[in-house]
């Protein structure tokens, strides 16, 4: 089947960037970061490897994680042209598209809130022209094309491993050796490391703060909730899980771009874990407020959505997780609140195994000790000192309030160097061969 797809000869591009200020001129001026870019291999020049440049916008892919992902539905394609486009009516600024796409397509613009990105120029096709930035390149290295283009080989031409669709035929380097020179040159001040490391700039535990209180804050609830009120007063117990899991939604809402249109996260349960996240936890919390508030109700109920809801939590950064080479993080949200109400329950036998666990996780996950920077040095004794404190002051002494504090200190730690962990797809060369 045919389609409209770009194509970019790595053998022609200079780096001029005439392809970017051709978007700017077409699209007007894009405030919150360039819809097309420019990237540059071996921008040290170290020796024996090629400089060579990759232009690179959206893709407008076959199976668009942008489109599939987003909770709003704000976007659609445009069935004539083959274009991925954005609604800014319906955006509601929850980023996830951002994290979603593996070409950094996805631009957020934090005066309006919402999201902006490339539209293929749907309308100069439409009329039968080319995008502007095929049009004004002066080289002929990025160009736009109607061919055969199937799934294999976008796959080969896609400047990252994904399996998308991409609509980018990428034609590869003719000459794969750089300019010979004298190493040396190089023997009094060692060449670094050849690769360059995948940014993780996009997500953060300081840039994602509203998110890391709400899912550890979730976690807490659905433990206590899960325990019972243990001799609390019913009104002091009520407050508590009502008034906490309230506080948690709505700091959560500082994380949308657009808080008043929190009510589209609900519209694409099919695909997104954010809408079937909210969806259960509207659920949890209906279903805790019916118990507590109007009549007693079984507690299987509110318990299958706190679940159902902390299943979606973890399953929703999935999408961050495309090279790790384990998929499962010490501080998911439900091993922090089944460690937690394996505490607050006595059962210390089933939190020392998951103590375990978890500390197994947490040490394959690092990197090795001499490779590693002096905080994290110090996170990661501090994380592994709280589980283990934690475990043995209810295993010891018994007092579990005390147990209880130093194992969410923990679980703050964890969580946030879980948020600053986060790798996404990124489609900067990592060596100066692609």
């Amino acid at each position: 089947m045919e389609k409209n797809i770009f194509t970019f000869n790595k053998n022609q591009c200079v780096g001029c960037e005439a392809c970017v200020v051709a978007c700017i001129n077409e699209n007007e001026f894009q405030p919150a970061g360039h819809w097309k870019k420019v990237y540059a291999s071996n921008t040290s020049h170290y020796p024996n490897l090629p400089l060579y440049y990759l232009s690179l916008s959206c893709n407008h892919c076959d199976e668009a994680p942008c489109l599939l992902n987003c909770p709003a539905k704000a976007y659609y394609r445009n069935d004539s042209t083959g274009a991925v486009l954005h609604d800014v009516a319906k955006c509601i600024g929850c980023k996830l598209c951002t994290w979603a796409c593996p070409f950094d397509a996805p631009i957020f613009n934090p005066q309006s809130g919402i999201i902006e990105k490339c539209t293929f120029c749907s309308h100069r096709i439409e009329e039968e022209l080319k995008p502007a930035c095929a049009t004004l390149c002066p080289t002929g290295a990025l160009d736009f094309t109607t061919q055969e283009f199937n799934s294999s080989q976008a796959l080969e031409s896609s400047p990252v491993p994904v399996q998308i669709g991409s609509s980018l035929k990428v034609d590869e380097l003719q000459q794969k050796e750089g300019p010979k020179m004298d190493i040396n040159l190089f023997l009094e001040n060692p060449v670094p490391d050849k690769s360059i490391p995948l940014s993780t700039s996009r997500i953060s535990a300081f840039k994602e703060w509203p998110l890391l209180v709400f899912t550890l804050l979730t976690a807490i609830i659905v433990a206590l909730y899960a325990h019972g009120d243990d001799g609390i007063s019913i009104a002091a117990w009520t407050l508590l899980i009502l008034g906490g899991s309230a506080a948690s939604a709505i700091i959560s809402m500082f994380h949308l771009g657009r808080k008043f249109r929190v009510w589209r996260t609900l519209m694409n349960v099919r695909h997104s874990w954010l809408s079937r996240e909210i969806l259960f936890f509207i659920l949890f919390y209906a279903s805790v407020l019916v118990d507590l508030l109007i009549y007693p109700m079984p507690k299987i109920i509110p318990l299958v959505s706190a679940l159902l809801l902390l299943i979606s939590i973890d399953s929703l950064y999935t999408l961050a997780f495309w090279n790790w080479k384990i998929k499962i993080h010490s501080a998911q949200t439900l091993f922090s609140a089944f460690s937690i109400f394996f505490l607050l329950n006595g059962s210390l036998e089933f939190l020392i195994v998951l103590s375990i666990i978890r500390i197994a996780l947490y040490i394959v996950r690092k990197p090795k000790y001499r490779d590693m920077k002096r905080q994290q040095v110090l996170m990661m004794c501090a994380r592994l000192l709280c589980l283990a404190l934690a475990t043995g002051i209810a295993f010891y002494s018994r007092r579990l309030w005390l147990a209880t504090f130093v194992l969410i200190l923990g679980e703050v730690i964890d969580r946030i160097e879980f948020y600053d962990e986060l790798n996404l797809p990124e489609p900067v060369p990592r060596y100066g061969l692609s």
